[in-house]
């Protein structure tokens, strides 16, 4: 987990304590996922989801999804969690059970890009490409302008003193 690209961004808690990884720094935007509860008999699901800052600081809570009520006589209850962020970063969750058409649905504002304004984060990775041409246009119009300046220099010569005049000055003492 040292590279950026390898750092856990949102994650769910499992039943043990464990964070399990559901989107990585650089994944795709959406996932699909199969999720049986811990025990057999299991009365209800609590899915948690955490943010994790990519400066490696401890994850912060943003809510969850509860499935209550799951049906006693289904010995094997298996959930379809479908978890997407959009490009404000918004995580959508939806999570069903497909026998019995029941659906929960969970909306919440990724902390870490709610306080980035939205032009910031699209181009967040391009801001040194855009100093970088910046700089590049500055250097190249202080070139033009230095060059400019040489050659016009070339022709401003202190004419020499004509020897004719030089010689009338030293007789002359004018």
């Amino acid at each position: 987990m040292g590279k950026s690209s390898d750092l856990v961004r949102i994650s769910l808690r499992l039943a043990n304590g464990e964070y399990f990884p559901l989107f990585l720094y650089g994944d795709p935007k959406a996932r699909r996922l199969s999720l049986v509860p811990a025990t057999r008999d299991q009365g209800e699901v609590d899915v948690q989801f955490f943010s994790h800052p990519p400066d490696g600081s401890p994850p912060s809570p943003l809510g969850g999804v509860r499935f209550t009520n799951l049906p006693p006589d289904m010995p094997d209850i298996e959930l379809q969690l479908d978890a997407a962020i959009d490009e404000f970063g918004m995580l959508s969750v939806v999570l069903r059970h497909q026998e019995s058409d029941r659906v929960e649905t969970f909306d919440v504002q990724i902390p870490d890009e709610a306080t980035l304004p939205v032009n910031h984060r699209r181009l967040s990775s391009s801001w040194i490409w855009q100093l970088m041409g910046v700089v590049f246009v500055l250097a190249g119009l202080a070139l033009i302008f230095w060059l400019t300046f040489m050659v016009t220099r070339w022709g401003q010569q202190a004419s020499p003193r004509s020897p004719i005049s030089s010689l009338y000055a030293k007789t002359h003492r004018v």
